[in-house]
């Protein structure tokens, strides 16, 4: 999946972040990145996600792990057994629960699959375990459960231990029963839209308090859907779903089909026409638009992140880190198989992530990076660089930043003008920039 219609960060001083601080601090971190510097990013990691198995009840018919995305796993019946679970989490917390640990929030641990709920036996068994780790260092640090569901097993006993022991669900539902079940189907075909729901309401009608704490929804947009359909649903339907805990985002088009990246690609941007004509004053549009940049603006929260880790890229293994279903560790989900950067048996590769980062740093280093104007928004990461095993940043990548940018500017101040009246800080100083781009 793919951030929503469109991502954007912008401080709005940009006078202190020029490409002469760009080029000292890349120098500096390019030639200082040693394993102690590697050990403190990691210990302080801020997500721990379990592949706990790759197969999935579901065969949906965008998911990024079928033949759309040639580059991919399939889903297959790989299950992560406890072992692995346990020697992985063992090797993690030598790290994490070490004295270079200066991140004092809490840790959360993620199940991802295929379908995670499939294998609830091994959650419940991680869960415990995860516990005595924590006891054994004496850390204060509390762990956070959380995990992204399709909602078609969550009910009974599992809804029950996830409410005893206050775990997040994350459910995917693609709104209204008409567009969701196109594509979310089962394994057989089958629709899915009736059980999820029915699992849902049962949640908010018994447990209120959970649900509205620690349920929240990933919808995704095909572009395809009737986005007047999905206005009329989640306005019929304003007690389970609202702009806090609803999360919306478009199909990822890196690794798909070059045939459908076009096609996908056409059908989106007409459907940037559909978005301007709903209702400006329910939160679906804003969701849809740029509500959030405005938050980002004022807030100025990002300059300081792209400073010191140029570009979207995180270090590897700080922000997040996956454990596969056979216990090698990935920087995320979304990087392909084969950049492991440790396993359950040996611990972290430390010299392989030395040369990961070091490596990307030269890129942007090498590259017009220094001297481009948009490096600030640049949002190039391990992910959606990733060609043939190796991360590199191509032309065309560059010129889809700007243009988006531009792009993203533009409708930002249109729509600003339209809708309410106008916020001086933030439109003189986008009009300023989009002068100069």
């Amino acid at each position: 999946m793919s951030s929503l219609i469109f991502p954007i960060d912008i401080p709005i001083d940009l006078s202190k972040y020029s490409t002469k601080n760009f080029n000292s601090k890349c120098d500096t971190l390019i030639h200082n990145i040693s394993e102690e510097y590697a050990r403190s990013k990691i210990s302080n990691c801020t997500t721990i996600v379990f592949e706990v198995t790759q197969e999935c009840n579901f065969r949906c018919r965008y998911c990024a792990y079928s033949d759309l995305y040639p580059n991919f796993r399939r889903h297959q019946n790989s299950d992560m057994s406890f072992l692995v679970a346990k020697s992985a989490l063992d090797e993690i917390a030598k790290i994490v629960f070490s004295g270079l640990r200066t991140n004092k929030g809490s840790i959360a641990i993620g199940f991802y699959g295929g379908e995670p709920l499939i294998r609830f036996d091994l959650i419940k068994k991680i869960y415990e375990y995860s516990k005595l780790k924590k006891d054994e260092f004496g850390q204060e640090h509390p762990w956070r459960y959380r995990l992204t569901t399709n909602g078609y097993l969550l009910k009974g006993e599992i809804v029950d231990f996830f409410i005893e022991n206050n775990f997040s669900c994350d459910i995917s539902i693609d709104g209204h029963k008409s567009e969701h079940d196109k594509f979310r189907v089962t394994r057989n075909g089958e629709p899915t839209w009736e059980q999820i729901w029915r699992n849902i309401n049962y949640i908010h009608d018994n447990f209120p308090e959970y649900f509205n704490e620690k349920i929240n929804f990933q919808v995704t947009i095909h572009p395809e859907y009737n986005l007047f359909k999905l206005q009329e649903f989640f306005r019929k339907n304003e007690n389970i779903f609202n702009k806090k805990n609803t999360r919306l985002s478009t199909l990822r088009m890196l690794g798909l089909q070059d045939c459908l990246q076009q096609i996908w690609e056409k059908k989106y941007r007409k459907l940037q026409n559909t978005v301007s004509k709903l209702d400006k004053n329910f939160w679906l549009f804003d969701k849809l638009n740029f509500n959030r940049i405005e938050n980002k603006l004022i807030k100025k929260t990002s300059a300081k992140k792209f400073v010191n880790q140029f570009s979207g890229n995180c270090f590897p293994g700080e922000n997040k880190l996956l454990v596969n279903s056979d216990g090698k560790f990935s920087i995320c989900e979304r990087v392909s198989p084969g950049n492991y950067i440790g396993d359950f048996d040996k611990g972290f590769y430390f010299n392989k992530i030395i040369e990961l980062e070091k490596n990307w740093k030269q890129t942007i280093h090498n590259k017009l990076c220094r001297k481009c104007y948009y490096w600030f928004y640049c949002n190039a990461c391990y992910s959606n660089s990733e060609k043939n095993g190796i991360f590199t940043i191509d032309n065309n990548f560059c010129e889809n930043v700007k243009k988006s940018l531009y792009g993203d500017l533009t409708k930002y101040l249109s729509i600003e003008e339209e809708k309410r009246e106008k916020n001086s800080d933030i439109t003189n100083c986008l009009t300023d920039f989009i002068d100069k781009l």
